[in-house]
């Protein structure tokens, strides 16, 4: 064969395997721009951030409830404007019956001063809502977790000493922090801890074992 037709013949082959390589980069490259745009008008939703309030603490009302300074994330739930109410998120306690002609239920008082011991008065403390149920109740309370420098999560404290029980309403979502509040609540009430000691039911939940 001709030198010079090896030569153009080479020459040819390498125009061919450069177009196909510039094909290739040019596809990528509008596949690329394509799930750009896509990306653009449908973004991926980013998971949501956990919403806290920092404030302190007015009082105690009752061993699953207290109220806090209000600010302008926590308005007042009163109508002296001086205290938001907040409803620890996932707990049930005995009932104080402060509005009944009723003693309060058994380990209501013990339940209270607990709750008062692990939030006192003018503590710093963060409101910790929880992104699986809602924020506020009917009566405008925060539903919430409560968490303080001294106690990291004060429902779960009072689930461990047997003074609350784990619980939420049927028709609400289950919280994040449920199931360990479960856990919480059956080791205390196996070992008769607390209220569980004496008490044959503790809030909403049933008679001990």
């Amino acid at each position: 064969m001709n030198p010079r037709t090896v030569s153009l013949a080479n020459q040819t082959g390498g125009v061919g395997k450069a177009t196909v390589v510039l094909t290739a980069a040019a596809t990528l490259t509008v596949l690329t721009g394509c799930t750009d745009l896509l990306s653009e008008l449908n973004p991926v939703p980013e998971a949501d951030a956990t919403v806290t309030q920092s404030t302190t603490v007015v009082r105690v009302i009752d061993g699953d409830t207290i109220a806090v300074q209000p600010t302008d994330e926590l308005p007042a739930t009163n109508d002296d404007g001086d205290e938001h109410v907040v409803r620890l998120l996932g707990i049930d306690a005995p009932e104080m019956n402060f509005y009944e002609a009723e003693d309060p239920e058994c380990g209501a008082q013990a339940a209270t001063d607990y709750l008062a011991e692990l939030l006192p008065e003018a503590a710093a403390v963060t409101v910790v809502y929880d992104e699986r149920a809602d924020e506020t109740d009917r009566y405008g309370r925060s539903l919430a977790y409560i968490e303080s420098p001294e106690t990291e999560d004060a429902g779960l404290a009072m689930l461990t000493e047997g003074h609350a029980a784990a619980w939420v309403p049927q028709s609400a979502p289950d919280p994040e922090r449920l199931p360990t509040y479960e856990e919480a609540m059956t080791t205390a009430q196996r070992d008769r801890t607390g209220a569980w000691a004496q008490c044959p039911a503790i809030g909403r939940a049933g008679a001990n074992a």
